[in-house]
């Protein structure tokens, strides 16, 4: 029988020595690094921006405005652009005193039945934008800055002179809202289930609703999907209420991606965080949703803490150091190891 080869004291040196060197190493590196480096790194969902250019204001606008004794102004409709400063040129063709009375409050219809101090109650309680009284005959300019607006608004002008407005002296101007910029977004929808990126940034500094957005959606799988955007702000819905809940209130946007893709445009009225989910059949409760943030910065990336890596990795090091300090050690004492096979024999090659 042959004898069992035994392992050369060199051939361990070696080894305890490699280990050395290379715990070392690592232990080395394991304890510069926390130093060299921050204590946490930044994990999250990608944020997509939106590309925002502003509109041009409106221009401003002269309007004609004629005061008749029938009592009337002509016109007795106006439409303006909101943001826009309109100059009402007033022109008193008849041989009676009028005004022109443009009331504050928007989307407010005087009833005709109002009494003169009645009509003066309300003005006095609640204010007017323009008064100007005309003589008969004469004329008067006025500039009205129009207040900016995400819907259509209506202002009532009316002449308070005594009975002139029960008479039927009086008209509407409205407001028709202006788009404040135009954005462009992007997606992308995948066969796992989910938008690419999650979370959508819509910056608003120094552009006033609405906006105009087109969003272009590329489909990186082969399953199709929808891109439907909650039209409330801090809304949450669940896989279990969205299809009641668009029921109750139309989608902002309801855009089908197809395999080749797709896109579309909405108008948003306001800031806010607005969620948008894919309501193929399984594919919300799967996890494919997302949330657009306009004009209000997302949450930074969550951290997720090293402490624990870097215990590891010393935990790693000090064992590889340990065991070439344990070789090392038999290496010294004993000379050999494992021990010689019992009776001495010397192995091949004639020596220990």
């Amino acid at each position: 029988m042959r004898p069992r080869r035994r392992w050369n004291t060199s051939r361990l040196a070696r080894a305890s020595l490699a280990l050395l060197v290379a715990g070392g190493l690592l232990l080395t590196v394991t304890l510069v690094t926390p130093i060299a480096l921050p204590l946490s790194v930044e994990v999250g969902d990608p944020v997509g921006f939106a590309h925002t250019t502003p509109t041009s204001a409106p221009a401003p606008t002269t309007v004609l405005v004629q005061m008749t004794d029938a009592p009337a102004f002509v016109p007795n409709s106006i439409s303006v652009d909101a943001g826009s400063n309109v100059t009402f040129d007033l022109q008193n063709v008849g041989n009676y005193t009028h005004t022109f009375t443009l009331l504050r409050q928007a989307n407010v219809t005087l009833s005709p039945s109002l009494t003169p101090d009645q009509l003066n109650a309300y003005l006095r309680e609640n204010g007017s934008a323009i008064n100007e009284s005309v003589a008969p005959g004469g004329t008067a300019s006025v500039t009205y800055n129009v207040p900016l607006t995400t819907y259509s608004m209506t202002f009532e002008y009316v002449s308070v002179v005594a009975y002139q407005f029960q008479a039927g002296m009086h008209g509407t101007l409205s407001v028709i809202p202006t788009i404040g910029g135009n954005a462009t977004l992007s997606d992308n929808t995948t066969n796992a289930l989910s938008f690419v990126p999650d979370v959508l940034e819509l910056n608003t500094t120094g552009i006033h609703f609405p906006i105009n957005v087109t969003i272009t959606l590329t489909n990186l799988g082969s399953l199709e999907h929808t891109w439907s955007l909650v039209p409330q702000p801090g809304v949450t819905i669940t896989p279990t209420n969205f299809t009641a809940y668009f029921g109750a209130h139309p989608a902002l946007a309801n855009i089908t991606v197809t395999p080749s893709g797709g896109s579309g445009s909405f108008l948003m009225d306001g800031p806010g965080v607005y969620m948008y989910i894919c309501e193929e059949p399984g594919h919300f409760a799967s996890g494919m949703y997302g949330y657009l943030y306009v004009g209000v910065a997302p949450p930074p990336p969550s951290a997720v803490s090293t402490t624990i890596v870097y215990a590891w990795v010393l935990a790693v090091a000090l064992g590889i150091v340990g065991i070439g300090v344990v070789l090392s050690f038999v290496v010294s004492y004993t000379g050999r190891f494992p021990k010689p096979p019992a009776g001495g024999a010397p192995p091949e090659g004639g020596h220990y």
